[in-house]
């Protein structure tokens, strides 16, 4: 892969260790503390739940210190969330999943309904929503 310096606009070579994802389309990939995190997609063989980390001070791609998604999603947006202190449902740093296609019917998830919060549990991310929420 390749990283873009960006105060002076380089780019660098870089090869992370581990596996990397699979070629796909419609993922997210959010930044999220010293990881970024990719989220879903859809490659020939359709819509993906699986997330993969990479690691920026170890430059190493895991999959083992997220769970994949409870449900398939693709064209999405993912946002990250620092604690909010006031909130009942993010007291935690969150991810938030919105909208995207996923499932069966005309899979259209740019409802309410489709929203997801991955929240943290020491250093691995902890899915609280249920696929009943966005496979209707």
């Amino acid at each position: 892969g390749d990283i873009c310096e960006a105060v002076n606009v380089t780019w660098n070579s870089c090869s992370p260790l581990g596996s990397p994802p699979a070629p796909r389309a419609g993922h997210t990939a959010v930044k999220y503390q010293d990881q970024v995190i990719v989220i879903g997609g859809e490659n020939l063989t359709g819509y993906l739940k699986c997330c993969h980390v990479l690691n920026l001070s170890t430059m190493t791609w895991s999959t083992n210190d997220i769970q994949p998604l409870p449900y398939p999603v693709a064209n999405h947006a993912t946002i990250t969330l620092p604690p909010l202190t006031d909130s009942f449902y993010f007291r935690q740093p969150s991810l938030i999943v919105f909208g995207g296609n996923s499932c069966e019917g005309d899979g259209n998830r740019s409802d309410g309904g489709s929203v997801a919060e991955a929240i943290t549990k020491g250093s691995t991310l902890q899915h609280t929503a249920t696929p009943a929420a966005f496979c209707n």
